[in-house]
């Protein structure tokens, strides 16, 4: 199996989550992407309980984060509501994102591939 590390400064994490969380998101709302992907993305704990302890890394991102496993259920009761929630978490992400952005941090990545 092959896993794909990318590799940032502590200063780029906000820009990199809200980033990946806007784009899981915006795959969500044009129907790309299922809503149980949400389950099975950036809300597992195998990926967020690590950015719990990094106080650089906003707590309200880990918040919004997290609530993206309720999408899927959400939509089985109410799809207007699961779709309204995608638009406000977009909108804060957003706000994030742009927030992060504030004080030119480089914005720098770097990628490896490694087979285990």
């Amino acid at each position: 199996m092959k896993e794909v590390h990318l590799k940032t400064d502590i200063e780029n994490a906000n820009f990199y989550i809200s980033t990946l969380a806007i784009g899981i998101l915006e795959g969500m709302k044009s129907g790309g992407i299922p809503l149980e992907c949400g389950v099975w993305s950036l809300a597992r704990p195998i990926f967020w309980q690590a950015l719990e302890d990094c106080a650089e890394i906003e707590c309200r991102l880990i918040d919004w984060i997290t609530s993206f496993d309720e999408l899927s259920a959400l939509q089985h009761f109410d799809s207007k509501a699961a779709f309204k929630a995608i638009d406000e978490l977009l909108v804060l992400l957003k706000v994030n994102q742009e927030k992060s952005l504030k004080g030119n941090p480089s914005l720098a990545i770097s990628s490896v591939v490694l087979t285990n």
